[in-house]
């Protein structure tokens, strides 16, 4: 059958976010856990001296697609096991090699981004931290340069940040339409950044939901730190919220795949 673009609604992309943390919660430790998995061994890569960047980033869609078949497989009420966040290489060798021209050309965009990021320092806040021991003092917001130099890097992050923005829209459904409708990887850049511009209202409302469930979080977690006696688990408790939110949004990435196009993939 043959692929075809849906028409979601703009409210479909709040059912998108809502999906996610409902799969999520399906199996959460299972879905955390794996996230982390993915999470830790794409930081360890780039860590490599080099070539650890590149590696790392070529395998971003494969990783993709591995978070995305266990969402799959908890919306099929199975357990999903760690073998599957390799499932992008072990469909056959025509899948691999897509895949592998598919992250490939996801590195060089990053690549690029970091060339332009590169460009757009002027290394003023860095040096200004590195005088002061890598900290963030008081009399480092003294310095007569901190203000100038606090904007320019709020202004280069906002630069970049729209710079990815055509990237995360080729490259969004670009790995799941290579490994389940076997479309070649030009064609799949294409069919993704089709479906998210022509739904850009469903988008934009996954877009603002997810940040909407962020600062609810963040929200909470400020208001209990004002208690007394819970600084200190609240400290604790962030960066474990943090992580089963960004869970949880990959799930929905599976979500917005299945409003996005049909047929529907077949069950693992």
């Amino acid at each position: 059958m043959s692929l075809r673009l849906r028409t979601p609604s703009a409210a479909q992309g709040l059912h998108w976010v809502a999906e996610g943390l409902r799969l999520w919660r399906r199996q959460p430790l299972v879905f955390t856990g794996l996230f982390l998995m993915l999470l830790m061994t794409l930081t360890l890569l780039a860590a490599l001296p080099f070539v650890g960047g590149t590696l790392a980033a070529v395998l971003v869609p494969a990783g993709t697609v591995g978070l995305m078949c266990c969402a799959q497989c908890v919306q099929q009420g199975r357990w999903p096991a760690p073998a599957l966040l390799l499932a992008a290489w072990r469909r056959s060798p025509q899948h691999s090699r897509a895949m592998l021209t598919l992250g490939l050309l996801y590195a060089a965009a990053m690549l690029l981004l970091a060339v332009l990021g590169q460009w757009l320092d002027d290394g003023e806040l860095l040096r200004l931290l590195n005088a002061h021991d890598g900290r963030v003092t008081p009399e480092l917001l003294k310095e007569p340069q901190f203000p100038a130099a606090f904007h320019s890097a709020l202004r280069r992050l906002a630069l970049l940040a729209a710079a990815y923005l055509p990237i995360a829209v080729l490259f969004w459904h670009a790995p799941a339409l290579v490994y389940w409708h076997n479309t070649p990887p030009a064609k799949a850049l294409f069919f993704s950044a089709t479906a998210v511009l022509r739904n850009a209202g469903a988008y934009l409302a996954f877009g603002f939901g997810w940040m909407g469930v962020f600062m609810l979080a963040s929200l909470v977690l400020a208001l209990l730190t004002a208690l007394p006696g819970l600084s200190v688990v609240v400290a604790a408790l962030t960066m474990p919220v943090s992580v089963c939110l960004m869970a949880a949004l990959a799930a929905s990435i599976w979500s917005s795949f299945l409003g996005s196009f049909a047929p529907e993939p077949p069950p693992l």
